[in-house]
This record gives C-alpha cells, sequence and structure tokens, in this order.
C-alpha cells in the first residue's frame, strides 16, 4: 500500500491578550492592602490532517478544523497588617479574597473521514456516524477563594519559636456541555458527489429531507455539572531547639466535598457522584546546621491528589491536542507519603550545592490508559491503580561565574533519577497489558542547564536554557497493545529582557523569547511502531512592557 498518503500535520493560529492591573494602599509602615486584577484571553485555530492505515488496513485520511477560546479573569484582595497581638513578640497577619471566571469555549469544531477507494483510485468521504461530524461545546468556572494566615513570633519554654495558624475556604462550581451533528448520508444515490470536497457535499444545493440531512447526534451524556467545596485549617510550630537544630511541624485538616451530575452513557440514566474527603495531613522537617554553610533536612509529609470533576465525569471531552477523554465516576482520590532527605552547601554569596534523596508511598494512584470505543476508534480513560512507589536523587548546582562588562554571569545545573514501579488491576482497568511498570507519565530522568547573565542597574537578564526530559508513558497499552511511549523533544531555549527607555518616570522593558531553537520534533511510539511524530516549530515572540 501507498504511503504517500500517510502523515500527521497540524497547523494552528493563536491570538493571545493578556491584561494585569494592580492597586495598593499603604495605610501607614504596618499595614497594606492591594487590589489585583488579571485578564487572560487567547483563541485558536487549528486544522489538523491525519492519514495512515487503519485496523482494517484500509487507508484513511481524517481533517480537523478547531476553533477554541480561552478566558480568565481574576479579580483579588489582599492586605498584610503587622501588630502586637500579644507581649511576646511581633504579629503578622495576612489575607487575601479571590474570585475567578474561567471558560473555554469551542464556537465550532468540523471532523470528517475519507477513506481511499481502489476503484476509481481516489479518497471517498465515509458514510459512517463518524464520517462528518459539527461539534459545539463549553465549560465555565468560577471558584472564590478566601485565605487567612496569622504568625505569632514568640519564646515557649526557654525557645525561640514561631507559631503559624490559618484557614482557607474555596468554592467552585462547573457547568460543561457538548453538542454533535452529523450529515445523515444514507440516501445519497449520487455516488460521485462522495468524492467531492466537503465545501461541495454539504453545500445547500445537496441538503435535502430526502438526501443529505442534518441529524443531532447530541445526547445527555455530553453534560455535567459539578460543584465543590473545601474547608482548610492548619497549625505549624517552627522552634530553634539549638544553635544548630530546628525543627518544624504541624497539621493540616481538610474537609471537602465534590458533588458530579452526569448521565450514564449507556443508560441513560441520571448519575450523581458524591466525593467527600476528611484528612488530618502531618508534616515534620529537621534542620541540622552541622557544618559552617552545611545543613542537612530530613522531611515527612503526607498529602492527597483528587481527580478532578472532569476526570469524575463520563461525558467525553476532546482536549486540545485532538485526543478524546473520557472520565471514570469510580475514580477515588490517591494518598501520597512523602520522604525525603536534603543536604544543603552554600559555598558563597550566591554558591549552592544541593542533593536529595526521596521516597513516596502512593495509595489509589490515578493513570490514563487507552480504551477502544468500537468503529470509532479509541480514547483516552482514566483510573485508579493499586498502589506505587517512587524514589530518587536530585541534585542541584548553582555558581557565580564571574564579572563580564558589569554583568554577573551564572550557571545553574539540575537533574533528577526516578524509579517508579505501580500495581495495577485488570478490575479498575480492564484488559491493560502491563500490571506492573513504570508511573503513567513519569520520566526515569530530568536535566536542565541555565547559562545566562544579569544587570540589575538596567533590569537586564538573559539565560540560555537546555532542558531534557526523558521518554515517559503517555497512556497505557489495553489489548496486549504496547504502552504509548513519549519522547519528548530536547529543549534549547533563549531568553533576554532589560529596560530599554523610560517615559514619565516609568521604565519600559523589551523581551525576547526564542522557545525550541534546536526545532527538535516529538514522537509517540507503540512498541516498534511510530504512532504519532510531529514537528514543533521554533518559537519567536518579542514583547514590550510599562508599567505605571
Amino acid at each position: 500500500m501507498s504511503t504517500e498518503y500517510c502523515g500527521f500535520n497540524t497547523t494552528s493560529w493563536n491570538t493571545n491578550l493578556n491584561g494585569l492591573l494592580s492597586v495598593g494602599w499603604e495605610i501607614d509602615a504596618n499595614s497594606e492592602i492591594k487590589y489585583t486584577g488579571v485578564l487572560l484571553r487567547s483563541s485558536q485555530k487549528q486544522v489538523q490532517i491525519k492519514g495512515g492505515s487503519t485496523d482494517s488496513n484500509d487507508l484513511e485520511n481524517t481533517t480537523r478544523l478547531d476553533w477554541k477560546e480561552r478566558e480568565v479573569i481574576s479579580n483579588a484582595v489582599s492586605g498584610e497588617h503587622t501588630f502586637d497581638l500579644i507581649d511576646a513578640g511581633e504579629t503578622m497577619l495576612d489575607w487575601s479574597l479571590n474570585i475567578t471566571n474561567a471558560s473555554r469555549d469551542v464556537p465550532l469544531r468540523r471532523r470528517y473521514k475519507y477513506f481511499y477507494d481502489d476503484g476509481p483510485g481516489a479518497f471517498r468521504i465515509s458514510t459512517r456516524t463518524d464520517g462528518n461530524l459539527t461539534e459545539y461545546g463549553y465549560m465555565e468556572d468560577e471558584s472564590r477563594d478566601f485565605v487567612v494566615n496569622l504568625t505569632q513570633a514568640t519564646n515557649l519554654f526557654g525557645f525561640e519559636t514561631d507559631i503559624k495558624a490559618g484557614a482557607a475556604y474555596n468554592e467552585k462550581e462547573r457547568s460543561s456541555y457538548y453538542l454533535t451533528y452529523h450529515y445523515n448520508m444514507g440516501q445519497v444515490t449520487n455516488r460521485d458527489l462522495l468524492f467531492r470536497v466537503p465545501e461541495v457535499i454539504f453545500g445547500s444545493v445537496n441538503i435535502d429531507p430526502n438526501g443529505i440531512y442534518l441529524q443531532s447526534l447530541t445526547r445527555a451524556a455530553d453534560s455535567f455539572s459539578a460543584d465543590f467545596k473545601n474547608d482548610q485549617a492548619y497549625w505549624q510550630i517552627d522552634t530553634r531547639l539549638t544553635d544548630t537544630i530546628r525543627i518544624s511541624s504541624g497539621y493540616r485538616y481538610e474537609d471537602s466535598e465534590q458533588l458530579v451530575r452526569a448521565t450514564d452513557r449507556s443508560t441513560l440514566t441520571p448519575i450523581l457522584v458524591t466525593q467527600q474527603i476528611e484528612s488530618f495531613l502531618p508534616s515534620a522537617t529537621l534542620t541540622w546546621e552541622f557544618a559552617d554553610n552545611m545543613q542537612l533536612r530530613f522531611g515527612y509529609s503526607e498529602t492527597i491528589n483528587r481527580p478532578d470533576s472532569r476526570e469524575l465525569s463520563p461525558a467525553r471531552f476532546i482536549r486540545e491536542d485532538g485526543r478524546t477523554e473520557e472520565g471514570n465516576p469510580n475514580l477515588q482520590f490517591a494518598e501520597i507519603k512523602n520522604y525525603d532527605i536534603r543536604y544543603e552547601w552554600y559555598f558563597g554569596d550566591s554558591d549552592s550545592v544541593t542533593v536529595g534523596v526521596f521516597y513516596k508511598d502512593i495509595t489509589n494512584p490515578i493513570e490514563y490508559s487507552i480504551a477502544s470505543i468500537g468503529g470509532e476508534g479509541q480514547l483516552d480513560t482514566v483510573a485508579n491503580a493499586d498502589e506505587a512507589e517512587l524514589s530518587g536523587i536530585e541534585v542541584e548546582i548553582e555558581k557565580q561565574l564571574g564579572k563580564y562588562m558589569n554583568r554577573d554571569l551564572f550557571l545553574k545545573a539540575n537533574t533528577t533519577y526516578i524509579d517508579s514501579e505501580v500495581m495495577r488491576s485488570a478490575a479498575n482497568f480492564g484488559e491493560v497489558t502491563n500490571l506492573v511498570g513504570p508511573m503513567q507519565g513519569q520520566s526515569e530522568i530530568l536535566a536542565n542547564i541555565q547559562f545566562g547573565f544579569e544587570n540589575i542597574e538596567h533590569n537586564e537578564f538573559f539565560n540560555v536554557v537546555l532542558n531534557y526530559v526523558d521518554e515517559r508513558v503517555y497512556r497505557l497499552g489495553t489489548n496486549s497493545r504496547p504502552d504509548l511511549i513519549e519522547k519528548p523533544p530536547f529543549e534549547l531555549n533563549l531568553v533576554y529582557s532589560r529596560d530599554i527607555y523610560t517615559a514619565y518616570d516609568r521604565p519600559v522593558g523589551l523581551s525576547v523569547k526564542v522557545k525550541n531553537l534546536l526545532d527538535e520534533g516529538a514522537e509517540r511510539l507503540q512498541g516498534s511502531e511510530i504512532a504519532e511524530s510531529y514537528d514543533i516549530g521554533t518559537t519567536l515572540s518579542i514583547g514590550l512592557n510599562y508599567s505605571f
């Protein structure tokens, strides 16, 4: 079979609009209040053409036309206050109130699928349900957060101590719907029409109740709504026991409830997912300054990882890369126990070496796998594994290299090695190929090197950054198929910024960013076969900023 029609090409047009407004009021030397408003808006038009052989050895060509708009509007008020609450030391109070609205709008998405017809030697549009689809989608989040923290310096039983306490409240409301339509072509008698482009096939002259007609494929399962509430409170005591030993310990209490209202895709019966979590999460850190400019840190903490409402909903969702994703109402939250030891050596004003060893024990880790959806291809789904273990070592170095033309030269390097193993069950994942293996999404080696200079007087900064991310399991394979392995690109990025002139006593800044200068591509492998391979390209962005 000829491969001239095989490949994967994506072209995107992006438009971004960002805004920031910050206003502060310094009431006196001990109190200030600040308002911060943020607007982030991005629009993307994308065309994706994919060609290749299907499981039935048919040569297929699929085109996806996408238009997406995303927007975040945030309004936050915060305050910092210093006073003497008790006659023991300075008291600090900080608080914040934040209201955020985020939306993702898909005003139009179209998908067309053609198969190669050996008879006339041309591509013919598929008359199956998934041969042509027109879709619309919208998702909106509104969240409200309130946080208050109190820090009291005191002397407790003769030891220098900081006592911290705080509380937080968060609530979020989410609504999402997805509409799908299809041009039914079952009554088309003019077979030559099927070899034409979509603009001709679905032109107004061909739309007729007895020929091609629009049919809704929208199901109740394509929409869901969710509510989330989280109450938190914590306390922490940070005490210097001796001149060389300091200990910090505390507890965080969380009480959260997440409700997801959806519809079962098979039975079309309503689903109400209720996930209520009450947790007491301890943490402790012991710091031992055993020599000049050297110290050891021993840490332990417990954390939880909640599934997102979209992951709990069975509604199908098309992600930015075009892959279809479906949630799982049976997901449980993951519990994580963290252990770490860090050696830190500060051998100069800005020079340091850090070596850390860590271990994580995870119960119910959340992982993504590939599932079949019959004749419609594949989608990504999510489930809980039984348990996972991660262990590794991290080394970080920061070194000042001296001066050149009034610029401070520096070098930073970081590398991490991570070994992970996950135990999964067929009861949760179905026909997953590997019940034991590395954690989905976790690379074994991560490394980056950063070289640059800075000139504080002119607010000038320059960075050359090399990033390496080892291959990782992108999605777990099922039905005896290998895992889908992702090989991220080796990236060389440049960032330069400085103030170029002053207007009305305020600096005007210039920034230049070049991403993926080596023009490295990315690919995903399934076994020895390349499942996806694509060029990312080199991105150049130039910006001007002015603060007033």
